[in-house]
């Protein structure tokens, strides 16, 4: 059942007790916010199409008769073919689509690849281009929708302690179109809006790095998954709210602050050893004055040439305690340190 409201223009307002029945499309579903929306969505009765590349295997959420499973790159074209299809083909229509998936590869500008490049560009650009194109299409035979896109606080409040310039160049596209799509489609009961996090505790985040990353927001601490997924079922239900950009970040986006546990620390205060145990990376700091050649630059690297956002943070800690008493290395792991480059 469909009502108008004296609000809602060209956009049929739905009954709320229709709302069980509507319909979510959610990329990079295997884990972390993608993971969380799906379930929250689930319970909230939505019937919803999930995708990751590798999201039957992940084994993280089951295909049930109103959820659906879709394996595959979101960034290529016939995966968003196979997502909408899918959406269409079991539930009938789409009403809203979480734009999830995305990479983030913290660098300093100089040391990007071609290969981060097209990666950034592939995930965040294309992954949210082919899956929209397809699901506006339909939307506008409905004559309603949402469109939610994540992306990160970084766009509008740089750290430079973190460096990543391709989230600003992708995510940072993202938040712009959100606001030209609003008004392009707002005539056809089709709603943007993008949520921008600060850092969030997911599994990209290894524990070790958390003390640093909380230290990025003014209230010192991570962002759930589950306050996200709560910010998007708001932004379901709030049918006047289009074009907008939402901050998550615990107001790191609204100016500066002064950081005193970064600023307190001092070469000559404390080093840090690193050690790869398999899969983990184990940190201990030694409260021992430090005797030591000369800093160079440490590296950090990875097999397939990202930092991770955990793994700036250890580059960021090394760069502020001094010196690196041992270098790290884990084939099997993400990251390799040599102590000096």
């Amino acid at each position: 059942m469909e009502r108008t409201t004296p609000y809602a223009s060209s956009a049929p307002m739905r009954d709320v007790s229709s709302r069980t029945s509507k319909v979510a499309i959610v990329t990079g579903a295997s884990s972390g916010i993608g993971l969380e929306a799906v379930k929250r969505l689930a319970a909230h009765g939505y019937r919803v199409v999930a995708n990751a590349r590798r999201l039957t295997s992940a084994l993280t959420v089951s295909e049930t008769p109103e959820v659906k499973l879709v394996d595959g790159d979101i960034s290529h074209p016939e995966t968003a073919r196979q997502v909408v299809a899918t959406a269409v083909k079991a539930f009938g229509r789409i009403d809203l689509l979480l734009n999830n998936a995305g990479v983030f590869i913290p660098k300093p500008f100089s040391d990007y690849t071609a290969q981060d490049l097209s990666h950034a560009i592939g995930t965040n650009l294309l992954g949210f281009f082919y899956v929209s194109q397809l699901a506006v299409a339909q939307m506008r035979m409905q004559q309603s929708g949402h469109v939610v896109a994540v992306t990160t606080s970084l766009v509008s409040q740089p750290v430079a302690c973190l460096p990543a310039s391709l989230a600003n160049l992708t995510k940072g596209g993202l938040e712009s179109v959100t606001r030209a799509l609003a008004i392009e489609f707002a005539k056809d009961g089709i709603r943007f809006n993008a949520i921008a996090p600060g850092v969030v505790n997911t599994p990209m985040h290894r524990p070790q790095a958390h003390d640093f990353l909380k230290q990025l927001s003014p209230m010192k601490r991570l962002a759930e998954v589950g306050e996200v997924a709560d910010l998007l079922l708001y932004l379901d239900s709030a049918a006047f709210l289009n074009g907008e950009v939402v901050h998550l970040d615990g107001g790191a986006h609204a100016g500066k602050w002064e950081n005193e546990d970064i600023l307190a620390c001092t070469p000559s205060s404390a080093c840090i050893r690193l050690r790869c145990l398999s899969k983990q990376m184990a940190i201990s700091r030694s409260r021992e004055a430090c005797r030591a050649p000369a800093l160079r630059r440490p590296c950090l690297t990875s097999d397939n040439g990202h930092y991770g956002a955990h793994g700036l943070a250890l580059l960021h800690e090394i760069r502020t305690w001094g010196v690196v008493r041992e270098g790290c290395c884990s084939k099997k792991g993400r990251f390799s340190l040599n102590q000096y480059c």
